[in-house]
């Protein structure tokens, strides 16, 4: 049985066409080897880590963009929110007998403390606090807000209205973080073009570029503008101040004297503008 099927075999092979059977034993020689073969080769493995490590190298490159988007998409959103607060806080307060100025200024009076944490502020406040208190903090025998956040308002009487600016803002964590305070730090001057402006002494050349992404505001306007570039001592604006603009401020986080800045950084998240009438 055995040599019959051993003839019947080549028997078939001769009624093939002579230029099949060479293609035919090959592909049959070629399924046994791999049919035999236990692993990879060396080449087929490294050509398959090569191209792991390039897909990997491509997608790490993307986290860190992604993770930067996202912080500035988060405190867009958070700066948006307290702005909007802070203004019908502004709204609620306002009251005709606020001094007229023909520039924006720190205010008003009614609120208290011009720099406010969110939203901590209408909250009575305690007269002790215990270690775990989520709202408020003993600092060295001061009562504070247990917040990072929040507005520092500016205002100018208009005629029967009031020209109101909320700068939101979130302060960069230090061992004084609660008794920190926002204020303006006047810069220099808006410069010819007025899509730029020169920062000021007081911030050293090794800071300035903290103050990328951050805003300045006319205070004789109240226009704000978006800071996009540093370069030496000039701030490079996302779009020009109109032509009458001057005396620029930055806003930047203090110690809680007001006199030295925590780190020369610039905390502010988002700002907002609006119009309100005066309340009788």
């Amino acid at each position: 049985m055995k040599f019959e099927n051993h003839i019947s075999r080549y028997e078939f092979r001769a009624c093939l066409p002579v230029g099949k059977v060479p293609s035919l034993l090959a592909g049959r020689q070629g399924s046994e080897i791999r049919k035999g073969r236990k692993a990879f080769t060396l080449m087929e493995l490294l050509i398959a880590i090569g191209i792991l490590a390039v897909g990997g190298a491509m997608a790490a490159a993307l986290f860190p963009a992604a993770i930067k988007e996202n912080q500035s998409s988060y405190n867009d959103t958070l700066g948006s929110i307290i702005c909007q607060n802070g203004l019908a806080t502004i709204k609620a307060r306002t009251y005709a007998t606020l001094p007229a100025t023909s520039s924006f200024t720190i205010g008003p009076t009614t609120l208290g403390e011009a720099d406010t944490p969110y939203p901590q502020p209408y909250l009575p406040k305690p007269t002790t606090v215990s270690e775990n208190d989520p709202d408020w903090v003993n600092d060295s025998g001061t009562i504070r807000p247990k917040s990072t956040l929040g507005f520092v308002s500016l205002w100018r009487e208009d005629g029967e209205a009031v020209g109101i600016i909320i700068v939101a803002y979130k302060k960069q964590n230090t061992p004084t973080v609660y008794s920190d305070i926002v204020k303006p730090l006047p810069m220099t001057t808006i410069n010819a073009g007025n899509d730029n402006f020169t920062i000021s002494a007081v911030i050293p050349a090794a800071h300035r570029s903290k103050l990328l992404h951050s805003y300045v505001v006319a205070t004789n306007t109240g226009e704000y503008r978006k800071i996009t570039g540093v370069q030496g001592s000039t701030a490079y604006l996302d779009e020009p101040f109109s032509s009458n603009a001057v005396n620029p401020w930055v806003f930047m986080q203090y110690e809680s004297t007001g006199t030295t800045p925590v780190g020369v950084y610039s905390p502010v998240i988002n700002i907002l503008s609006a119009r309100t009438a005066l309340r009788p």
